[in-house]
């Protein structure tokens, strides 16, 4: 860097520095006037009437090569007080928000100096100023005096296409792609990330078709056309250059992994991962692909293949953690909680993963009823993300161990740090209540919280089921209207308004009509369509109440769907199945309140 380079460097600093300190002295007094903005505004007009000037007085010249011209610039010697002055005043502008004022004299002090340094932050300036004419004066500056530099050529283009000069936009895109250092690949991805940050998203395309019009056997070039049709929301062009690109490499991963976002983004899941299988079978030894399809597999929730492909990665020295860590959750979802045990406990051992694992681990203890390990393993868990989880889950052990206070006790010597967080206490509080049977303490406790957390819908929600236990039914029906009043596609609450409507009141039709909104919203959910089968039981609709009841016990083996259900079989005639479901439901809930007293209604 030459002497002067470098002391116009230093004056971009300091003049940023200075900028913050109105009342410093260096600021010449001759040329900056002691009010920053009238300064500012002065300076700006000076500089528009010496642009304006040069303009006219300008005269047709050739247009500028893209190449490095033999002729140099000719700088000023030293930095005058003009200069400085652009430059101060530019910096104070900016300071104050006057971004387009800041990018005028900025603009200037490129012109006066014909630095590439003030040339740079002259473009940024009207960059961000939205100024796009005195951005492209600025840039185009800048690509004079560094024809070099290749972030001067792909700010240059960036701003043509935004201005819809796509031919001069492919000139300085093909100088980045043919003199860049980063490799092929790397170039074709940083215009892909340039073009796909425009709002002419059409245009964009268009840049990137003419760039791969000579390149129509690059895989790189397709590759990035592709990727940036996708992300524009061309599907079918993205579809069609994907394939080509996997036809000239077929071995390439990212491509495979681009042509199954691309199908999933058109909705066909189920074909992209069949394609993917597909092409496991002649790549069998592509890990990358594979730890790709399982988490594909995962999301379809086809549970047991995705973890036959996590079984198959455990031995890849790269991904063999990941895939044990996969494991273990999928073990866990797949309700194999001595499987993941298994998976954590060697993922500690081998120190990968440990915070994770720590809580999983417990966590699996816990569905194995070994509450006493699980608390063991929980109290490991400190000063991390899952601290605080811990903490519940040990309450909540220590409740289902028969130590109500001390689980009540614990929760309340936590000091949450958030709201979110201290809702989730009450919560987790009002909870081990109710599996207490303590209805009307958890009441209290829920009104308490409200006072805190007022109109809060959670709170609300366990309130009104409480509240329906203690036979505060209008109250109930009261908190979740509120709820329903703000959040009206809320499906559990619609159909725990519903349910409670049918169930305890007379408002059959209109309890009816809230479950109906909540299947519609839900479609899919058995708790609604134990509703739903309710609903048509108290109207007297039997054959559609088993309909719905039977679909909500497939999925919902619970006891409440028990009791309804085979109370609905017994009214309708058949006893003998009524009892079998009951008697079922009986061993897996055999202190379920409303499966006993259903049973003693209808057979003593």
């Amino acid at each position: 860097m030459t002497k002067k380079r470098q002391n116009i460097a230093l004056w971009l600093v300091l003049a940023g520095i200075f900028s913050l300190q109105p009342g410093c002295s260096t600021i010449p007094s001759a040329k900056v006037s002691q009010n920053p903005a009238k300064s500012s505004r002065q300076a700006a007009e000076k500089a528009q009437k010496s642009e304006t000037a040069n303009q006219r007085r300008a005269t047709p010249i050739k247009k500028p090569s893209l190449v490095a011209s033999k002729a140099k610039a000719k700088p000023q010697s030293k930095l005058t007080s003009e200069v400085l002055y652009y430059l101060f005043s530019a910096e104070i502008a900016g300071q104050r928000g006057e971004i387009g004022l800041s990018a005028a004299l900025y603009t200037k002090a490129a012109e006066v100096t014909r630095d590439p340094a003030i040339a740079q932050r002259a473009t940024r300036a009207a960059y961000y100023a939205r100024d796009n004419k005195r951005a492209i004066l600025s840039a185009k500056l800048w690509n004079e005096l560094e024809p070099k530099n290749i972030e001067a050529h792909q700010v240059l283009a960036a701003l043509l296409v935004r201005t819809g000069k796509t031919d001069a936009a492919v000139e300085h895109f093909e100088y980045v792609l043919n003199n860049g250092k980063q490799s092929e690949r790397q170039r074709f991805l940083l215009i892909t990330s340039l073009l796909s940050k425009e709002k002419d998203k059409q245009t964009a395309l268009a840049v990137m078709k003419k760039l791969i019009a000579k390149r129509k056997n690059n895989p790189n070039a397709l590759y990035a056309y592709s990727q940036l049709a996708f992300l524009v929301g061309d599907l079918k062009s993205a579809e069609t250059t994907i394939k080509q690109v996997i036809d000239l490499r077929p071995e390439w991963t990212e491509a495979h992994i681009l042509q199954s976002n691309i199908f999933v983004r058109q909705g066909y899941k189920a074909h992209a991962i069949e394609v993917l299988r597909q092409t496991l079978e002649e790549q069998p030894d592509n890990t990358a692909l594979r730890m790709y399809y399982a988490r594909n597999l995962v999301d379809a929730k086809q549970f047991a293949e995705a973890a036959n492909q996590f079984s198959l990665l455990t031995d890849d020295e790269k991904l063999q953690h990941e895939a044990r860590y996969a494991l273990g959750l999928l073990t866990l979802q797949m309700n194999k909680p001595q499987q993941a045990a298994e998976y954590f406990t060697r993922l500690l051992q081998d120190n990968k993963r440990v915070v994770e694992s720590q809580y999983y681990l417990a966590q699996s203890y816990e569905l194995q009823n070994q509450l006493d390990k699980a608390i063991t393993e929980y109290k490991k868990i400190r000063n991390n993300q899952y601290s605080f989880e811990a903490s519940l889950r040990i309450a909540l052990i220590l409740a289902k161990q028969g130590d109500i206070e001390e689980a009540r006790l614990r929760l309340q010597n936590m000091s949450p740090d958030s709201l979110d967080k201290e809702l989730r206490v009450y919560l987790t509080e009002g909870e081990i209540l109710n599996s207490a049977k303590q209805y009307q303490e958890a009441f209290d406790l829920y009104s308490e919280a409200l006072q805190q957390l007022t109109d809060n819908n959670r709170l609300l929600y366990a309130r009104a089921l409480t509240a329906e236990k203690i036979g505060k039914v209008e109250l109930a029906v009261k908190d979740l209207e509120s709820i329903v009043k703000r959040e009206p596609d809320n499906a559990q609450a619609l159909n725990a308004l519903g349910y409670t409507l049918i169930d305890k009141t007379r408002q059959l039709e209109r309890g009816l009509a809230f479950i109906k909104k909540a299947n519609k919203l839900e479609p899919d959910d058995p708790a609604i369509h134990d509703s739903m089968g309710w609903a048509y039981y108290r109207l007297g609709q039997y054959d559609e109440a088993l309909k719905y009841l039977r679909r909500a016990f497939e999925k919902l083996k619970d006891a409440e769907v028990a009791a309804h259900l085979g109370e609905v079989l017994w009214v309708a005639g058949d006893r003998e199945a009524a009892q079998e479901i009951w008697n079922t439901a009986l061993q897996q809930a055999p202190d379920d309140d409303l499966l006993l007293n259903v049973m003693h209604k209808f057979t003593e």
